[in-house]
């Protein structure tokens, strides 16, 4: 496991009113401070500061300040040098509250570091106002001491809470295993293959696994080609593995897209990892009408299996067809519009996200079908209209664009493969009869390679 950052070193409540608070004994195996001071109140309306130092504070004239202060219906700034007062917490305007408590959080950036001065930022809030403010001690001991006083006269009540925290960088241990492209974040290890590897644990480990298998190959255009299916998405979680042993981590390949008066499209091959296995995604129909649907998908989590299909042609009027996008590993494939205004509404379905496969924080999805193919005035496969239109969504988890077919005087577009690791389906060909003609805008494109990912706790 990852050390905690954020540790509280001391908590001292005010038992009585006093002139001066010192905290002392403070570590300095930590990189920052943060003082919290909650339920702040004075016996005189003034301003609080903090001397600093090593077991003896420094009283010279050391310290600068930078403040901002805003109450509602005015500001102030102010800035000061040469001052021995200490580092500033909180210069208000109104001064420190009698009653009705203000609150500071104080942060003391690089406090343990000896070979450079130290800032502080501290932010001050009460019932009347609001304030930033930025201090600098022109000292390069290590910070173990701290006095709050009020200026230039006064007490701090009873009942006022000083609590030190101590930040830290996180410490992340070693990889426990080898093989792959290794990620680490403060909770997991993270171990992940794009191509045929080995994971060998150096101890007993328990894992989670994400396998995702190639995507299905996009029909040809004939004359709309319906999308690949996104590979299968497998999870398997708490997975025992063993000390010394090698998993072998293979990964399947995008299934090949079909061709014009060739064949037709390949499915996706199957990646597996361990004892988990994903299917490739599958492949549509190969006529140009109703009711052909793109490639299938699905996904299979801890044993369960959940499958889905691809979209439909809904007709066989040559004035707006449009191949059936394929299944993701998350979602139903769409089908194709049947309207003349909204040619080729054949998006892929969406794939399927987990949070083993979400490295680095962000929403990954795997396994998204193909968009299928147009023919006459549709666009560029997915949700395309009239006029040459390019759409601009294509299904979640890397599904290629459908081909499209342009108006009169511009080119047929070619369908685009399914994305490299995410599974993803290729897109579907469109008829490629216009002139210029785009190479290669009336086959499929292949599918997208699988992935596998395995993480355990650091």
């Amino acid at each position: 496991m990852a050390i905690n950052t954020y540790t509280s070193l001391q908590t001292y409540v005010v038992p009585s009113a006093t002139s001066a608070v010192v905290l002392s004994s403070i570590p300095t195996n930590y990189t920052d401070l943060v003082i919290v001071i909650s339920n702040l109140t004075a016996s005189a309306a003034n301003t609080l500061y903090c001397k600093v130092g090593n077991g003896t504070v420094d009283t010279t004239g050391s310290y600068s300040f930078t403040f901002l202060n805003g109450n509602g219906s005015s500001v102030t700034s102010s800035k000061g040098t040469g001052n021995s007062n200490g580092l500033l917490c909180g210069a208000t305007t109104m001064g420190l509250p009698s009653t009705n408590p203000a609150q500071i959080v104080m942060n003391i950036l690089n406090y343990s570091n000896t070979s450079i001065y130290k800032t502080a930022i501290s932010r001050y809030s009460s019932s009347s106002e609001v304030e930033q403010n930025i201090a600098l001690w022109r000292g390069t001991g290590a910070i173990n001491t701290l006095q709050f006083q009020v200026f230039p006269s006064g007490n701090i009540n009873a009942g006022t809470i000083f609590s030190v925290y101590g930040i830290s960088n996180a410490t992340i241990g070693a990889p426990k295993a080898t093989g792959g492209s290794i990620t680490q974040d403060a909770l997991y290890t993270y171990h992940a293959f794009g191509a045929n590897g080995t994971f060998t644990p150096a101890q007993n480990l328990t894992v989670d696994i994400l396998v995702v298998a190639g995507g299905g190959g996009g029909q040809a255009g004939a004359p709309q080609g319906t999308g690949g299916g996104g590979g299968y998405v497998s999870i398997a979680t708490g997975s025992s593995l063993s000390s010394g042993t090698g998993y072998t981590a293979t990964i399947g390949g995008g299934g090949a897209g079909g061709v014009l008066s060739g064949s037709t499209a390949g499915v996706g091959t199957s990646s597996t990892f361990s004892t988990v296995t994903s299917t490739g995604g599958g492949v549509g129909g190969t006529t140009w009408y109703y009711p052909d649907r793109g490639g299938s998908s699905g996904n299979v989590v801890n044993g369960t299996t959940t499958n889905y299909t691809g979209g439909q042609t809904v007709t066989s009027d040559n004035s707006h067809l449009a191949g059936g996008g394929g299944a993701g590993a998350g979602a139903n494939g769409n089908n194709s519009s049947g309207f003349t205004t909204t040619v080729g509404s054949s998006v892929g379905g969406d794939g399927f996200s987990h949070a083993i496969g979400n490295v680095g924080g962000a929403v990954i999805y795997y396994g998204g079908g193909g968009n299928g193919g147009t023919e006459g005035t549709g666009a560029n496969g997915g949700w395309g209209a009239y006029g040459g239109y390019i759409p601009t969504y294509t299904s979640k988890g890397g599904g290629g664009w459908g081909g499209g077919q342009y108006p009169t005087s511009n080119p047929a577009a070619a369908p685009t493969t399914g994305g490299i690791n995410t599974g993803g389906g290729g897109g579907g060909g469109t008829w490629g009869n216009t002139t210029p003609i785009v190479t290669g805008a009336g086959n499929g494109a292949a599918g997208g390679s699988g992935l596998v990912i395995v993480r355990y706790l650091s």
